[in-house]
Order: structure tokens, then C-alpha cells, then sequence
């Protein structure tokens, strides 16, 4: 701002100059005050010049009563989980009252490194809303995996130094910080050096670990899914992420946790927001009327989604409708249903009765294209290596991980599971899907093998093959597992979606279809694929980076829907659990409690390794 800029502001928030525009006669909800009462506001350059009734301008708006929010701040999304590039997210999430989001595009660079970074920041610029960018700290989550990139703590630095970013996303290699690891503690380190904010990835860290997580310098956490984690986190001083997004649905059971004395510590955020749902849901206006349907006051609700996850990142310029603060401002006609009238972002009227107004103008996305690199994949590629007797040694089960250190060996005093279950099968572990959320659970099954030492899934199980396959260095790793309760009853199930670092994971009985799935899923360039009985059933391309879409959100939309749709009714998924969001987190290794990546199976509890066999 200039000297000249600043005193016409004033002059206009004086009442001696007209303003660009007045909205007038709507409800000022002020949530600085604590009030809602009648006024008009003033913008001027883009900026809220002043409020209160007398003011005039060379346009004006007649609010007839609306009630005026801030605009509403997601204060952590992943915009790659949607499925849609930053400027077509925007179109959805704009018309609904939003006008920032704290993103992390920790999905986009785990496939294509800072580049992807870089794409991210350029495909924000061609959309009004305000995408404040966290810094990936995790690539790859965690040490044992094959992400598309592998960021060390000097790699940051640019990016922290850079001002459009905002500061370092979220910590998910929680041990690393609470025992000290030096390249984790040199990232926190390189935060602190640009003053930037830190979030947190912590589920299931209390006490004196918890305690030593906050003291490092971790501001935030979104993975409280009770009441004790939230009051936990907020008397360590953290401010408390209240999420309600696609996969995982906390805001309900923690809204009991919101208080008058800790709402100002507490925000509203999504972490994953898929199309579809914006398209029948919406978005943070769904957050709002859940809190004022729990009985927080309407007030109270929206300074969790404006307010004070402007004050928690340090958005001086945003947050709420006072003089001096950008004109990012939500009509709405009442505080129950929070239906965005009109959406302005600084000054300018961006949405209105839900149409998006701006034209759609798409970045260069060809640094992010071209993301599949697979060596040595076949069908038998997809058989196990069982041992049938009892061995000394241990094996893994695709022979890819033989010099890896495991959590639980294998026993050699003696095979009492062999005993168990005959010579020629075994104890096996087992992801066991727990609907609702994104924790699996640590299962086994005894299960007889062929004398390769394949496994032959019993038909009258709810187990099916699951394996990963690296795509980023063809490396040709694949590790291989068993799931259960997935409800798979034939064919397969293929997706690029697979967090964190996003490999291909395909689940099945038949390692054909299995096979034809991976294949095919690369030639359309990732995203999900059903085949039933060497057929494809549908697709859903995400060519960029293998995790978004060039497409409408209503097609993306259409095409997901139809694909799980088809894999509940054909392939016999699960009707409690969405088939492709709940593969798609059978490779976090962050999240308990047994998953699989490219080098096998891994036990987050031990956060180590472990082989298939039991006994």
C-alpha cells in the first residue's frame, strides 16, 4: 500500500470520499464484539473502509436484511484429496462461503517434489481464493518408504523463506520429534528461523510425549478424535482442528469439548473434502450448521471458522469485518443454514445464489503429468512366497524385503501355528478394515497354501489379496498383504490414491484382474479402476500427478460415484465403507495400526516392519 492508497482508505473510512461499494442494510455479525447488529459496510480498494449506517458509495448493494460473516476459513485441507485441481476446488468451495484455505499439498509433492509445489502456487494464482500454502514436512511420511521425492530439511529452506507460503505443514513423523531425531528437529529448526507456524499430525500421543511434541514448537493438531486427545491438546496451548471432512468425521464428538473458556483455541477444518461431497454437502457452511444444530451460539461458530484460524496462522488481514481488513466477506439469509447469497473476495462479488462468477483459467500442469514409472510388473508378481515349514530365516513374503529388520520374527523353536493349522498353511497377518475412519485393525487367518507357497483365500472369508506396487523410481518393489473385511467378492480394485506416498494399491481375488488394473491404471495415468473378470468396469482418470482430475467437478463427481457404486453392487465391496477412500489408507503408515507399503507389511504400533507369517 501506498501513502496516496492509504489516505484515500481513510478518507472513505472518514466519511469524506464515497467508497467503491456499500452493502447496506444486512446484520453485522461481528466477531470481534461478540454481537450481531444492523449496519452497512464500506469497501474501498478492496478493503473494508468502515462500518456502521451512514456511509455512501458510488455502488451499493441493498443486503435486505442478510446476515454478513467474514469469509470462512478452512484452516487445513489437502486440495488434492478432492480429486480436482486448485482452480476447479475453488469453483466448488467459493460459491459456499469460502474464501481462504490453509492447504498442505504434502499429496502432490510426495509424487512430484517441489515442482509439485510449484504447480500448486501457480494454479492458485488463477483463482480469487485465498490458498495460504503449508510447506510439506513429511516427504515421505516416514523413512522406510518410496515416495516420488524425499525432502531433507535443507530442501525447505527456500520454501520457508519464501512469503507466499505460509509455514510448515503437518508433522506427521511424530516420534522423530519426540525422540529427537536430527533431520525432523532440523525442519522444526528451519521453521523457527522464518518465524513460520508448525502443525501437528499426532494421534494417540499423550502425556509426557504429547507434552514434549508441543514443546518442540507444534502449534496445531487435526487428529483428535475424543474428547480427551482435544483437552489434552488445548492444555499443552495447541489449538484444537475440529475436523468434518469426507473420510473421517470428528466434529460431532468434540463439539461437547467447546467451551466459552477454549472456543477461541478451537478452528473449523476439513483435512479431505471430496467433490461429490461439496457438490450435495458443501462445505465449511456444513461445519457451521452442525455446531449451531450441537447449540454452540452462531457467533461462537463462525469466529472457529474465520477468526481465529486467522489468529492462529497470523492472517493480520483477514478474519473478520473490520476497518482496515480485506473485504472477504459471506451474505447469508439466516445462521442455521449459512446458505452463501453472495461471496465477495477483496471487494469484488465472486459468487452469488451458488454460481461461481469468475472465468475458470488453468495453469501449466505439465510438471506434474507422466507420474508412472513401474519395472518388473506381472501377475505372478502378485503371488505370496509363503513358507510352508518351519525356518530359521526370515522371509518376506514378495522376496523384496529380504534384508530388512523385522519388528516380530518369526519363531524357530517351534511352529505350534503350523501344528495348528497343517503343514501346508499357515498363521497369516491380516489388515483388518475398520469402517468409519482411516485406523485398520491387526488381524490373522490360517490359510492354506499352494506348494509354491501362494495363498489360497478361502471363499467363505472376508480376505482378499491387497498389494502395492512402487511408481515412482522403477525400483520394481511390490509388497503384498492380505485385507479383510473389505467384502471384495471378486475382480479387483486399482487406485494411485494411496497416501502418502501415493503407489499403486490394488486389492482382489484374482491376481488377472489384479494385474490388469495396475496396467490399465497407468495408461490412463492414475485414479482409480475397477475389472471384473478380465473387463474393466469404470474409471476414474486423475492424470495429474495421479491424485487429481482436468475435469468439472461434476464429472469427477459422476464418474467416482458410478465407480463405487458398481463396486458395492458387482464386486461385493463392503456397503459400510467407500471402496476407494478406504484403499487408498492402506498405506498410511502413520495411521495405527497394521498397513502395507512397497517393501511389505508394517506394524505403526512398533513403526517397523513386520513379515506375513504369525506362527
Amino acid at each position: 500500500m501506498t501513502q496516496e492508497s492509504l489516505a484515500q482508505l481513510i478518507e472513505v473510512a472518514a466519511g469524506r470520499q464515497p467508497a467503491d461499494l456499500v452493502i447496506k442494510n444486512c446484520q453485522l455479525v461481528d466477531v470481534g464484539l461478540g454481537k450481531i447488529y444492523p449496519s452497512a459496510i464500506a469497501i474501498s480498494q478492496g478493503l473494508i473502509a468502515g462500518i456502521g449506517p451512514d456511509y455512501e458509495g458510488k455502488e451499493s448493494l441493498d443486503a435486505q436484511g442478510l446476515f454478513a460473516l467474514p469469509g470462512l476459513i478452512d484452516a487445513h485441507i489437502h486440495i488434492e484429496s478432492s480429486y480436482l485441481s486448485p482452480e476447479e476446488f475453488a469453483r466448488l468451495v467459493v460459491p459456499r462461503g469460502t474464501t481462504s484455505v490453509i492447504a498442505d499439498p504434502h499429496e502432490i509433492v510426495n509424487v512430484a517434489g517441489l515442482a509439485g509445489l510449484r504447480y500448486m502456487q501457480e494454479a492458485a494464482a488463477q483463482t480469487p481464493l485465498k490458498i495460504e500454502y503449508m510447506v510439506p514436512s513429511c516427504v515421505p511420511a516416514t523413512g522406510f518408504e518410496n515416495a516420488g521425492a524425499n525432502l531433507k530439511a535443507s530442501d525447505l529452506e527456500a520454501p520457508l523463506a519464501d512469503p507466499q507460503n505460509l509455514g510448515l505443514a503437518e508433522l506427521m513423523n511424530a516420534p522423530g520429534v519426540v525422540y529427537t531425531d536430527p533431520e525432523v528437529l532440523a525442519k522444526v529448526l528451519m521453521a523457527k528461523k522464518y518465524d513460520k507456524p508448525i502443525d501437528g499430525h499426532s494421534p494417540g500421543l499423550k502425556g509426557k510425549d504429547l507434552s514434549a511434541y508441543a514443546a518442540a514448537g507444534v502449534m496445531t493438531d487435526h487428529e483428535c478424535s475424543s474428547l480427551e486427545e482435544m483437552q489434552d491438546r488445548l492444555a499443552r496451548g495447541m489449538y484444537v482442528l475440529l475436523r468434518q471432512g469426507s473420510s473421517c468425521h470428528d466434529l460431532a464428538r468434540l463439539l461437547p469439548g467447546v467451551t466459552p473458556y477454549n472456543a477461541s483455541r478451537c478452528l473449523l477444518c476439513s483435512d479431505d473434502r471430496h467433490a461429490s461431497t461439496m457438490l450435495e454437502i458443501g462445505h465449511l457452511n456444513e461445519h457451521l450448521q452442525m455446531c449451531v444444530a450441537y447449540g454452540l451460539h452462531p457467533i461462537t461458530a463462525v469466529q472457529m471458522a474465520s477468526l481465529n484460524t486467522a489468529q492462529a496462522y497470523n492472517l493480520r488481514d483477514r478474519g473478520g469485518l473490520f476497518p482496515g481488513r480485506a473485504a472477504d466477506l459471506v451474505l447469508v439469509r439466516d445462521l442455521q443454514a449459512f446458505e452463501a447469497q453472495y461471496v465477495y473476495i477483496n471487494g469484488q462479488l465472486v459468487a452469488q445464489e451458488g454460481v461461481y462468477l469468475p472465468p475458470i483459467q488453468k495453469a501449466d500442469a505439465s510438471a506434474v503429468r507422466a507420474s508412472f514409472h513401474v519395472r518388473d510388473f506381472s501377475a505372478d508378481r502378485l503371488k505370496f512366497q509363503v513358507q510352508t515349514r518351519c525356518s530359521s530365516e526370515n522371509q518376506a513374503q514378495s522376496g523384496q524385503v529380504s534384508q530388512v529388520t523385522y519388528a516380530s520374527p518369526v519363531s524357530t523353536s517351534a511352529c505350534a501355528g503350523q501344528a495348528e493349522c497343517g503343514p501346508k498353511a499357515r498363521q497369516l497377518r491380516v489388515i483388518q478394515v475398520l469402517p468409519g475412519g482411516v485406523v485398520t485393525g491387526s488381524g490373522q487367518a490360517c490359510l492354506d497354501l499352494t506348494p509354491e507357497g501362494d495363498v489360497i483365500l478361502p471363499p467363505d472369508q472376508d480376505i482378499v489379496r491387497l498389494a502395492v506396487v512402487e511408481r515412482h523410481h522403477n525400483t520394481g518393489n511390490i509388497g503384498l498383504g492380505l485385507l479383510g473385511n473389505y467384502g471384495l467378492g471378486c475382480g479387483a480394485i486399482a487406485s494411485s490414491i494411496a497416501h502418502d506416498s501415493h503407489n499403486i494399491v490394488v486389492a482382489g481375488r484374482d491376481i488377472h484382474d489384479m494385474a490388469l488394473a495396475v496396467e490399465e491404471l497407468q495408461k490412463q495415468e492414475g485414479g482409480a479402476i475397477t475389472v471384473k473378470d478380465g473387463q474393466v468396469l469404470d474409471r476414474l482418470p486423475l492424470p495429474l500427478g495421479g491424485l487429481m482430475s482436468d475435469q468439472a467437478g461434476e464429472e469427477v463427481a459422476r464418474a467416482l460415484a458410478q465407480l463405487n457404486a458398481r463396486a458395492h453392487s458387482d464386486l461385493g465391496v463392503n456397503p459400510a465403507i467407500d471402496p476407494v477412500m478406504t484403499l487408498s489408507f492402506m498405506s498410511l503408515l502413520v495411521i495405527p495400526e497394521l498397513k502395507l507399503f512397497d517393501l511389505g507389511l508394517f506394524d505403526v504400533k512398533e513403526f517397523s516392519l513386520v513379515p506375513i507369517e504369525l506362527d
